[in-house]
């Protein structure tokens, strides 16, 4: 694991860049599909890696208000994985649920002294259900944003959720069964109310 990495700090911003190589000999992957129990079935690949680049960025433009964003850029692949059911085998592939970019978006208003709101997007890139590359077998990208509200008042608050407030369709993840791609639907647009009392 070789890492090197660059922080920056301003007045009102901050920034820290993080270059990454993880190499790995004998790492143990999922192959994508489950056990009879729902369990990730799983094996050893002799080489595999990943690469890539991470950056944070926060900053504070005015005191009322918080922006952010952290952001991911990777190139991961599998030396060579072989497919157990069939035989084959894949060369120079992506390991499966491994996008290639993903990122966080943040920002903040202090309304007052004791209320804030808020807006979090996250972007996920797509990324491949099986260690074949098989295009078939795709979960694909998406973007998903969530609006909050929050009240405090000493120990107590309140925060008021709006997730998934433009109601995209996204995924957690997924896998392969019967040869047809399964997903795990994420929720459509949704509220959640958060109260806690301090004693």
């Amino acid at each position: 694991d070789l890492e090197a990495g660059l922080r920056r700090r301003g007045e009102r911003w901050s920034l820290d860049v993080n270059l990454f190589a993880m190499e790995f000999l004998g790492e143990i992957l999922p192959v994508g599909q489950l056990t009879y129990i729902g369990t990730p079935l799983r094996t050893n690949v002799q080489s595999s890696w990943r690469r890539g680049v991470e950056a944070d960025l926060s900053a504070r433009p005015v005191s009322r208000v918080q922006i952010g964003i952290t952001a991911t850029a990777m190139h991961a692949r599998i030396v060579s994985f072989t497919d157990d059911a069939s035989g084959q085998t894949y060369r120079d592939v992506p390991p499966l649920l491994t996008p290639s970019f993903l990122s966080t978006q943040t920002a903040s208003l202090d309304l007052s002294r004791f209320v804030s709101i808020a807006v979090v997007g996250r972007y996920v890139g797509n990324s491949r259900l099986t260690n074949t590359d098989d295009p078939a077998f795709a979960l694909p990208s998406q973007y998903v944003a969530d609006l909050s509200t929050t009240w405090t008042r000493g120990a107590h608050s309140a925060s008021f959720f709006l997730n998934n407030a433009t109601n995209n369709r996204g995924y957690a993840s997924g896998h392969v069964a019967a040869g047809e791609a399964r997903y795990y639907v994420l929720p459509p647009l949704n509220a959640m109310l958060l109260v806690r009392l301090g004693i």
